[in-house]
C-alpha cells in the first residue's frame, strides 16, 4: 500500500505537518495512517484513521497520495486548510495548520 507524507523534502530539511498518508481502497479518500508526535498535526489533534476529504478547499476523493501531498507543499509558516472526517464518522472538523520544519 503506498505511503507518503505531507512533507516537502530538500537536501537540508523537510517541511510539513507530520502525517503519513494512504489511499483507502474501499472509500477512495486519503486516510491518515500515522501522526508524528510533536508536529503540527499532532498538536492539532489529527488522529490515525481519519479521512482527509478536502485539502485547501480541493476535494481529495480520487486523488493519489502524491497529488494530495503536492497540494500542501510550501515554505515554513505556510497554512494548510484540511477538512477531516474522524474515524468514528461522528464529526467533520476543519483544521488550519502551519507547515513546520520536521
Amino acid at each position: 500500500m503506498p505511503v507518503s507524507s505531507y512533507t516537502s523534502t530538500t537536501l537540508e530539511a523537510r517541511v510539513g505537518i507530520g502525517v503519513a498518508l494512504r489511499v483507502d481502497q474501499e472509500t477512495l479518500p486519503i486516510r491518515v495512517q500515522e501522526v508524528v508526535q510533536d508536529t503540527p498535526a499532532a498538536k492539532a489533534g489529527l488522529k490515525p484513521g481519519s479521512w482527509i476529504v478536502s485539502d485547501n478547499g480541493t476535494n481529495t476523493v480520487g486523488k493519489t497520495v502524491n497529488e494530495c501531498a503536492g497540494m500542501i507543499r510550501g515554505a515554513v509558516g505556510a497554512e494548510v486548510k484540511l477538512e477531516i472526517v474522524e474515524p468514528d464518522f461522528r464529526a467533520t472538523n476543519q483544521f488550519t495548520l502551519k507547515l513546520e520544519k520536521l
